[in-house]
């Protein structure tokens, strides 16, 4: 039942993590430092067409929530795993299916 209760909890801390990312301005709070005043970011559009000229790999994995759910839940669940002492098919198992549901999560508040 514990491992249930983890699984959930930890789909969910990446749902919000994903969504976070895309209905906010976090990306360029987080890239402020990096960007110059007179590049004129004020968008979430903004930042990764900047960032698309900067890195095209890092502006596509940052930018598709499948790509940046699949990562942050590979994080996320060896966090997990980790301080909870659990194997490796919990760490598999988050990083396959979190993804998925973050994305469901996403695609219904886009709408």
């Amino acid at each position: 039942m514990d491992n249930l209760f983890l699984y959930i909890l930890g789909a969910l801390i990446n749902s919000w993590f994903i969504c976070t990312w895309f209905f906010t301005s976090l990306p360029l709070h987080l890239f402020k430092p990096f960007i110059k005043k007179e590049d004129e970011i004020y968008s979430w559009e903004d930042w990764n067409n900047w960032l698309m000229l900067k890195n095209d790999f890092i502006a596509e994995l940052l930018g598709c929530p499948l790509c940046l759910g699949f990562w942050s839940s590979v994080i996320i669940s060896n966090l997990v795993a980790n301080i909870n002492e659990l194997d490796y098919k919990f760490i598999l198992a988050g990083a396959f299916t979190w993804p998925l549901i973050a994305f469901v999560f996403y695609k219904k508040l886009e709408k």
